[in-house]
């Protein structure tokens, strides 16, 4: 079975279902909820384009394939959750853990904008688009450090995550006074 819902264990049954035992749910590794989103619907909507599967496969065959020390080596900075220089790994687990934990960060930017066009935007709105142009920012300061190729996602995220990011990032920071606003609701 691809997609098995279960209703929510509350005694009350209040809450969304969850994902039972099922394919999506054993694949199902994502971080943030967009990656969720977009893994479902890779489910859903297989593509059946062979450019498209192979550039998906040679990503994670690349990412699997990375050292992880020559990438500890390089980035330093990026070592939050590893503090273990002589990790021995020879492929990208590392990496991908690394990537992870940034992605977790990363919100519903079209729920998050569209509050703040309605002008019924808060402070946790702010607070996570914040939070998700900085990961951004992040991820591509990642992508910087690994060995040059010329893969469609690497191509994608240097074009897209580019300098008005950041000035937006700055924007915001001097703009919103993030503890004055959880401090004040």
């Amino acid at each position: 079975q691809i997609f098995s819902s279960e209703g929510h264990p509350s005694i009350y049954g209040k809450g969304k279902a969850k994902e039972g035992l099922s394919l999506f749910g054993i694949m199902d590794n994502t971080s943030s909820v967009v990656g969720k989103r977009l893994l479902r619907e890779w489910f859903m909507r297989p593509s059946l384009q062979t450019a498209v599967i192979k550039e998906r496969l040679d990503t994670t065959s690349f990412l699997l394939s990375i050292d992880f020390v020559d990438f500890v080596n390089s980035s330093s900075s990026y070592n939050n959750n590893n503090n273990n220089n002589n990790n021995n790994s020879s492929n990208g687990c590392e990496f991908i853990k690394t990537v992870q934990s940034i992605l977790r960060d990363v919100k519903d930017l079209f729920f998050i904008l569209s509050r703040i066009r309605a002008a019924k935007s808060s402070y946790t709105d702010w607070h996570n688009l914040f939070k998700t142009i900085y990961s951004a920012l992040r991820i591509k300061k990642l992508c910087k450090s690994l060995p040059e190729n010329d893969l469609e996602v690497f191509l994608s995220i240097e074009q897209y995550i580019n300098e008005d990011l950041f000035i937006l990032a700055a924007i915001i920071h001097d703009v919103v006074d993030f503890d004055e606003s959880r401090s004040s609701g």
